[in-house]
C-alpha cells in the first residue's frame, strides 16, 4: 500500500512574457494544491502540495505545462527533506462544481484516473 505523506514539489516555469506569467498566476494561484506562486518577469515559481497518491498530477503540470498552468517551459523536482512546511491546503468552505481554475472535473478526459479537485462537489477523495 502506498503511503500518503505530503510531497513537495518546487515548479519552475517559464512564460512568453511577463503578463503571460501574471495570467498564470491569477488564474491557477487559488488551486488547493499551490502552496506558494510568486512570479520575476516571465518566470514562476511555484510550490505545489500534494499527496503521495496524487503525484502524477503534479508530474503531469511538469510535464505539460502549456496544458496545465499556461506556461512553456517547466522543471519540477520534489523535496527529499522539507524543514519549513508550507501552511496546509486550502479549501473553500463549500466545494463548487468549477475549480478554482476555471476547470470543471466532470468533463475532463482523465477524471476516470484522478480523484479531481478537493476544491469541487466532483472530488473523490
Amino acid at each position: 500500500q502506498m503511503s500518503d505523506e505530503t510531497l513537495y514539489g518546487i515548479l519552475y516555469m517559464e512564460y512568453d512574457s511577463p503578463e503571460a506569467a501574471e495570467r498564470g498566476a491569477r488564474r491557477y494561484g487559488g488551486c488547493p494544491h499551490v502552496a506558494f506562486w510568486a512570479t520575476e518577469g516571465s518566470r514562476a515559481y511555484i510550490i505545489l502540495s500534494v499527496e503521495e497518491s496524487k503525484r502524477f498530477w503534479a508530474e503531469y503540470v511538469g510535464e505539460h505545462p502549456e496544458k496545465t498552468f499556461g506556461g512553456v517551459k517547466a522543471d519540477l523536482a520534489f523535496a527529499d527533506e522539507v524543514y519549513t512546511p508550507p501552511p496546509g491546503m486550502r479549501i473553500p468552505r463549500e466545494p463548487g462544481n468549477v475549480s478554482p481554475c476555471g476547470s470543471n472535473c466532470a468533463t475532463c478526459p482523465a477524471y476516470d484516473n484522478c480523484p479531481g479537485c478537493p476544491a469541487t462537489v466532483h472530488y473523490k477523495g
